[in-house]
């Protein structure tokens, strides 16, 4: 095992699990400076060497007009585009303002329940609004750049996260 100065536990940077130890993208540092983030591996086994990337961006959850809410809310409203969420799909990612009024907020996402396509999403917010939502605000949801990590493919469907260090396991966290 690599020499970690910031350890990675209860895992180290050449096991996996099944179930999630810790928070994703948390930052591990080997004694000559590299850095590990933890991640969940998305639908495929990953091949080591290759560059990773984020999973890629859902359309219909971007730029959804949400509930108004006001500053100090803890849950935020939106109704879905044509695609479905599971329960949690975005924990640990983000509800970004793309339009004024806040234009440019990323609110961390706590949690959230299942929810049909076109149907309203109740998020709930890691921390209170610093902002107020208003009529004319629009939202992108975000997954978590370390949530469901894939092979880059040529043409890059989100941004690059890192270099696998070995074969993971689909579905995965290491």
């Amino acid at each position: 095992m690599s020499q970690l100065t910031k350890p990675l536990s209860p895992q180290d940077i050449w096991t996996e699990s099944t179930s999630q130890n810790l928070p994703l993208g948390t930052c591990g540092e080997a004694v000559n400076g590299d850095l590990y983030r933890y991640a969940k591996f998305g639908g495929s086994a990953t091949v080591a060497g290759n560059v990773l990337q984020s999973p890629a961006t859902i359309a219909n959850h971007s730029s959804m007009t949400p509930a108004v809410a006001a500053i100090g809310a803890t849950e935020v409203t939106v109704t879905l585009g044509a695609t479905a969420a599971t329960a949690n799909q975005y924990a640990e990612g983000y509800l970004v303002t793309s339009s004024t009024p806040g234009h440019g907020y990323a609110l961390k996402i706590k949690s959230h329940p299942a929810a049909d396509a076109s149907a309203t999403l109740v998020l709930t917010l890691e921390d209170p609004l610093i902002i107020a939502i208003t009529a004319s605000t629009t939202v992108d949801m975000v997954l978590n750049p370390f949530a469901g990590v894939i092979q880059s493919p040529t043409t890059e469907t989100g941004a690059p996260v890192g270099v696998a260090l070995y074969v993971g396991t689909a579905a995965s966290f290491g």
